[in-house]
């Protein structure tokens, strides 16, 4: 998306009508024919009009649009861009002066994560990135930049107010949206427990009947292991309500991989599972296509000489995917189909190899 612009976060998702749930479905099944919105802690659920948007960003100068903070959501109404904005500049003005130098600006880049998000600029930055950026805040030429000057380099048009606006109200007869795709943490609860308002927006849901799919990242559970955490304790927002949140209102990203990985892999495939323990993505992936499942080779460790004969038969079909599309195109044909090796990671956090540290995904 062009960062000069507003993110416009509306998409239609169409899907034929759907007889029972399998194991695994996919999220645009979930949502069947809505006009979805998604929330997150980055997007309230507020969206505008294409052309509105658009109107919003010739305001920019191209330079400007250019270093615009892809999460610009200021001007729907989101309080957090405004405050990372204010908040920036604050940290970077040490002396209190209400302006910041060249080398109040590289300290900052150093220091501060915020600021190097803001202004797209690593700490290993070249002085020509350095300069090109410094300049484009600098309105005077002067080599200060005054608080009105980066309020306004972020938040053009908008007075420059980095306090916290309300948000616009979701208005049900007015507004496109008639589907959500909701984020959990952050958006539905904190470590701590439900953040308030969240069982009001969940019973407006179900009462309404209103599509909906709650959205989590973690690959170490399924769909019933979100379905537990939302049904007990500080996190149950079911409270009330006949019975807990449908699996089908749910989707992790083992959902994904299960439907990536029954989606790509032909019959007869090697698959090495890397879990955090348990069986549930056993029963995700038979529940999804058993069949299938039953034809691949699936273990959960190897020894060295099968790991040596497993890594052979990917480096054959590897060559051969290759050498049938040589310019990385869609495979088709006698390869498509042929048995493939994979490793698929059901799991949160990072890999452990005997002890030894971190492993990255390629082996080092």
């Amino acid at each position: 998306k062009n960062a000069g612009e507003r993110i416009v976060m509306l998409a239609r998702l169409r899907t034929g009508a759907g007889a029972a749930r399998p194991a695994s479905m996919s999220l645009a099944a979930r949502l069947r024919g809505s006009s979805a919105c998604l929330m997150s802690p980055l997007s309230r659920g507020i969206t505008v009009e294409a052309d509105e948007a658009r109107s919003l960003g010739r305001t920019v100068s191209p330079r400007r649009r250019r270093l615009r903070h892809v999460f610009d959501t200021a001007a729907t109404g989101a309080d957090h861009f405004r405050t990372a904005v204010g908040a920036a500049f604050r940290l970077m003005d040490e002396d209190g002066d209400g302006e910041l130098t060249r080398k109040d600006l590289i300290r900052g880049i150093h220091r501060y994560k915020v600021v190097q998000e803001l202004l797209q600029l690593e700490p290993s930055c070249s002085n020509a990135e350095f300069d090109d950026v410094f300049d484009a805040l600098d309105e005077t030429l002067d080599g200060r930049i005054c608080a009105a000057d980066w309020n306004e380099f972020f938040l053009p048009g908008r007075d420059g107010d980095t306090s916290l606006p309300l948000p616009e109200p979701y208005e049900v007869d007015k507004s496109p949206v008639t589907g959500f795709l909701i984020d959990l943490d952050g958006t539905m609860y904190r470590p701590s427990g439900l953040i308030p308002g969240a069982s009001a927006f969940y019973r407006w849901l179900r009462e309404e009947k209103v599509p909906h799919v709650f959205l989590s990242n973690t690959g170490a559970k399924g769909p019933e292991g979100t379905q537990a955490k939302l049904s007990h304790g500080h996190f149950n927002i079911t409270q009330g309500l006949d019975g807990p949140v449908p699996l089908a209102n749910i989707m992790t990203a083992a959902d994904a991989q299960v439907e990536y990985m029954t989606s790509v892999l032909p019959p007869g495939s090697k698959v090495l599972i890397v879990s955090g323990g348990g069986t549930f993505w056993r029963d995700m992936l038979m529940g999804r296509a058993g069949d299938l499942v039953e034809s691949w080779t699936v273990r959960t460790s190897l020894n060295d000489d099968e790991a040596m004969q497993w890594a052979t038969e990917a480096a054959s079909w590897r060559a051969a995917a290759r050498e049938a599309a040589p310019r990385g195109g869609e495979l088709v044909g006698e390869i498509a189909q042929r048995p493939r090796v994979c490793v698929a990671f059901f799991l949160d956090g990072e890999v452990q190899a005997s002890g030894e540290g971190p492993v990255a995904l390629d082996g080092t």
